[in-house]
């Protein structure tokens, strides 16, 4: 099926006067957008890069689940994150558009939490201080 696609982007963008070398870059990210295993990975590492700058596994979900609910249908038809970004945006953005890629499937806040402890086994549950000393909340994050 992939190679279907790639063949009429060859032709679309041969048709329009791009160079091989641009040509290539596009036809790799069109493979990676199409295929569903290396969009299983983007979206599960944007999901990592994310919590490794949120810290709680909860408070994660529900911004992510936020933020794809408010702010992902303005900016889905970006192919990059909007140049202001923090980078808690760019990782939400990755992990909705890698979401999108798979055909919308956004996980569960108990895959999320499964996602992230499956491969950090070693690492102590990181506690959320979000509900002990009022810091940021999951709203602030995704606004």
């Amino acid at each position: 099926m992939i190679e279907r696609y790639q063949h009429a982007a060859r032709v679309a963008l041969s048709l329009a006067g791009v160079d091989a070398a641009a040509q290539a870059r596009v036809l790799d990210a069109l493979h990676s957008r199409l295929d569903r295993d290396q969009a299983r990975a983007r979206r599960d590492g944007a999901i990592r890069d994310a919590h490794r700058l949120v810290g709680s596994p909860r408070v994660l979900a529900e911004a992510l689940h936020e933020f794809y609910a408010r702010v992902w249908p303005q900016q889905r038809h970006l192919a990059e994150p909007p140049a202001d970004a923090t980078p808690l945006r760019r990782a939400y953005f990755f992990a909705c558009q890698a979401s999108d890629d798979m055909g919308g499937e956004m996980p569960k806040k108990r895959r999320i939490h499964d996602l992230l402890f499956s491969c950090n086994r070693a690492l102590p549950i990181a506690h959320d201080h979000a509900q002990d000393e009022g810091s940021t909340t999951h709203k602030e994050q995704t606004t």
